[in-house]
């Protein structure tokens, strides 16, 4: 019994995987929430009897928590995968490229190939 009970988690746990890997964090907490939630519901319920309505409890206020911790990690990172759009000036004095992206403008800037500073 104990086997067919680690090998039903097992089979569930690596066919959330292939599930939710094409999915959002967010998504993914919820999925895996409510899996997790249901269980022990399940758990707890057959311990009074009522196994089916535990897990329907559990897996509720899993998947709802899964959900919030999920959107809260994909809000948390939603900066940082963004693309930064290159800006480039030309140094004065030997006219090659310099990328200054992400400096402010009017900050003096070193150009990397002949050592001049200048205001971008």
């Amino acid at each position: 019994m104990k086997r067919f009970l680690a090998s039903c988690v097992l089979v569930g746990i690596l066919s959330a995987v292939t599930v939710f890997s094409g999915c959002t964090t967010a998504q993914q907490g919820v999925g895996a929430g409510a899996m997790l939630g249901g269980a022990t519901g399940a758990i707890i319920g057959h311990q009074r009897g009522r196994a089916g309505e535990g897990a329907a409890i559990g897996a509720g206020l899993g998947a709802l928590a899964g959900g919030i911790t999920g959107q809260a990690i994909d809000n948390k990172g939603a900066g940082s995968g963004q693309v930064v759009e290159r800006v480039i000036a030309v140094c004065p004095n030997c006219s090659q490229k310099v990328d200054v992206s992400g400096i402010a403008q009017n900050t003096r800037v070193r150009c990397p190939h002949c050592s001049n500073t200048f205001t971008y």
